[in-house]
């Protein structure tokens, strides 16, 4: 069954707005917004930004920014994930972990390594799911790269058996195998985006105007900032965007030559395209509605969708095998999920099984989480195949 999330913390942002409303006081009446002021010092002093520099500061200003504080999951917060939809979730991940981890001839040590843990809700439902394979839990050193302090704290209760070590960037890696898991990780990744305009491309910029913030179009250049594998760009009709995260395919770079290295492999969970369509991806997120991207910078999160493409490029670049991506729908199915549904409805109390069954259907539907949600996996070169791609 879904794991219980009434009793987590709530987060005092949500609850603090949520009081706001049924006053009928609008947030900035009573609160200034300290990023706003940020922003306009920047502005002022280095004239319009980049889309990449604003959703720097939005998102990881180390006071302000929307994921250096606070718990910003679930239903006190502005969004959920898939392992705080059911616990199925990091169960077929724990499967996937211990197939590949023998098929990887079961090193001892190896490194289990989450990007952006959230909760320690899927490592949690992971370590259940593996908990009878004793050598698996021995042999593992888990790693965890998360900067928000709150998560970090809920993490730290759930995981504490596992004492887990915390690393700022995957530099400070041991040189042992990888087992990586990302989910809804990289999304996350100040992103650049270009513009196809009548006189060419232009970069989409932000600036300040009458006290707001808006956007605007830089100054014509010759070709967008694209990953330099693409020709896409070049016959590119108006109105097309292109948009390139450089800190993602660093890291997904990074975690490439590691696996190239000391092998391993590794899942990322992420919505996003398997090729671009020349969208603009770019949106904002607050109490699970959609909300303006400039309105209240640092109290809502910013996203975009990942460029699957980019990433298999990034990775293979650097020595790794890619597969997928596959639909997250698909790669469950394939890892068992509906067995797995199958018997919890059959255990669980009569009132439940509706429940169980809806959250499977929210993982995996096709016309759900199930299509927009992918799954791509990457791999040592020396590997075969991997499970949970057909």
């Amino acid at each position: 069954m879904t794991e219980d999330t009434s009793t987590n913390k709530r987060n005092p942002l949500s609850v603090l707005r949520r009081l706001l409303s049924i006053f009928h006081l609008p947030n900035r009446t009573i609160l200034s917004n300290p990023l706003m002021g940020v922003l306009r010092d920047v502005i002022q002093a280095e004239g319009p930004i980049t889309v990449e520099q604003y959703m720097q500061i939005v998102l990881h200003h180390p006071q302000h920014g929307y994921y250096s504080h606070g718990d910003p999951l679930g239903v006190d917060g502005d969004f959920g994930t898939s392992p705080e939809i059911s616990q199925m979730f990091g169960e077929m991940i724990g499967v996937w972990c211990l197939e590949v981890w023998q098929q990887m001839g079961e090193p001892d040590p190896f490194i289990l390594l989450e990007l952006g843990p959230g909760r320690g809700t899927l490592l949690k439902d992971l370590f259940r799911a593996t908990q009878k394979i004793q050598p698996f839990h021995k042999a593992l050193r888990l790693h965890l790269l998360e900067c928000n302090a709150t998560l970090r704290l809920i993490q730290l209760a759930k995981l504490a058996d596992h004492a887990p070590t915390y690393i700022a960037d995957l530099a400070a890696l041991p040189p042992l195998p990888v087992l990586a898991i990302s989910n809804e990780f990289f999304d996350t990744f100040p992103l650049r985006q270009f513009m196809r305009t009548d006189s060419g491309w232009r970069e989409r910029l932000v600036t300040m105007k009458s006290g707001k913030l808006v956007f605007m179009d830089g100054v014509e250049i010759e070709k967008p900032c694209k990953n330099p594998f693409s020709e896409r760009e070049a016959i590119a009709p108006k109105g097309w965007t292109c948009e390139t995260s450089p800190q993602s395919l660093s890291m997904v770079g990074q975690l490439a030559a590691h696996m190239a290295a000391h092998g391993g492999a590794g899942l990322i969970v992420d919505y996003g395209y398997a090729s671009p369509s020349g969208k603009n991806t770019l949106f904002a997120v607050r109490d699970h509605k959609p909300f303006d991207i400039l309105a209240s910078p640092g109290e809502a999160d910013v996203t975009a969708e990942v460029d699957f493409e980019a990433f298999r490029y990034a990775a293979e670049s650097q020595g790794a095998r890619v597969v997928g991506p596959t639909s997250q729908g698909d790669f469950l199915r394939a890892m068992g999920i509906e067995l797995r549904a199958a018997l919890l409805q059959h255990l669980a109390p009569e009132e439940h099984t509706e429940n169980i069954h809806k959250d499977f259907l929210r993982l995996t539907c096709r016309t759900r989480a199930g299509t927009w949600f992918k799954v791509l996996g990457l791999m040592a070169k020396d590997m075969g195949g991997m499970p949970g791609f057909l």
